[in-house]
């Protein structure tokens, strides 16, 4: 079994209101409400990507997965999941 470890510092990373717009739009109406309500900009932009790496991987592990059909749950705690056909999850 392989590891792959994926990293992006949002430190650095300052996206133009269109560009940070443009990749909300990627995600679920649910996430986008979840991430709008962080105060601070940073904590927008680690959650957003966090959202976006999700994704990523979730492509490259199910390259025949449509993204749009993909269901991200969370637990009491916060932690996502992937929540596949059947209530089962991975």
């Amino acid at each position: 079994m392989q590891t792959k470890i994926i990293s992006f510092d949002t430190a650095n990373w300052a996206p133009s209101p269109l560009e940070f717009s443009k990749l909300m739009s990627l995600i679920p109406e649910a996430d986008q409400t979840r991430i709008k309500r962080f105060h601070f900009i940073n904590d927008q932009k680690r959650a957003l990507a966090t959202c976006l790496l999700i994704r990523i991987l979730i492509k490259t592990l199910l390259p025949e997965t449509e993204l749009a059909t993909v269901f991200i749950d969370r637990t009491e705690h916060g932690r996502p999941y992937l929540v596949c056909e059947g209530s089962h999850s991975l």
